[in-house]
C-alpha cells in the first residue's frame, strides 16, 4: 500500500499536466486568417481552394510543420456551403485535421495541402 501511494502524486500529476496540454488552443488556432475563396480544386473533388496573404506565410508553416510546398494556395477542408463562392474573402480560423478529414485525390494537378477550417465568416474588400 505503501508503495502505490509512492507513485500515485507523481502519476496524478502526470495526468493534469495533460489534460491541461490537451486542452490549451495553439497559437494558430487562435488566429484569425484573411483569406480568398479560388474556386473547386481539380484533384479533390468538390473542395475549393483558398488562398491565404503572403505575410501569414510563416504561421501557416508552423500549422502545418513546414511540409507545405505551394504557400499560398490550400484545399479548404471543412468549409461551410455558403462560402463556397469564388472571390469571396473570408475571415478564418484553423483547427487540427483529424484523420477523416484527409481527402483522396488525383494527382492531375498542383499537390496543394489541406487545411481545416474551424470557423469563417465573410469580410468586405476593404476591412482586409
Amino acid at each position: 500500500m505503501l508503495k502505490m501511494k509512492k507513485y500515485l502524486l507523481p502519476a496524478g500529476l502526470i495526468l493534469f499536466v495533460f489534460l491541461i496540454h490537451a486542452c490549451k488552443k495553439t497559437e494558430w488556432e487562435k488566429e484569425v486568417f484573411t483569406v480568398e475563396v479560388l474556386g473547386v480544386g481539380m484533384d479533390c473533388g468538390d473542395t475549393y481552394l483558398i488562398q491565404f496573404r503572403e505575410e501569414d506565410e510563416q504561421k501557416i508553416n508552423r500549422y502545418l510543420e513546414n511540409t507545405n510546398a505551394y504557400f499560398p494556395v490550400f484545399y479548404a477542408v471543412n468549409l461551410p456551403e455558403e462560402y463556397k463562392k469564388q472571390g469571396l474573402f473570408l475571415h478564418i480560423t484553423l483547427g487540427k485535421c483529424t484523420a477523416d478529414d484527409f481527402l483522396a485525390c488525383t494527382t492531375l494537378g498542383p499537390g496543394y495541402s489541406h487545411v481545416c477550417i474551424s470557423s469563417a465568416e465573410t469580410i468586405s474588400i476593404a476591412s482586409q
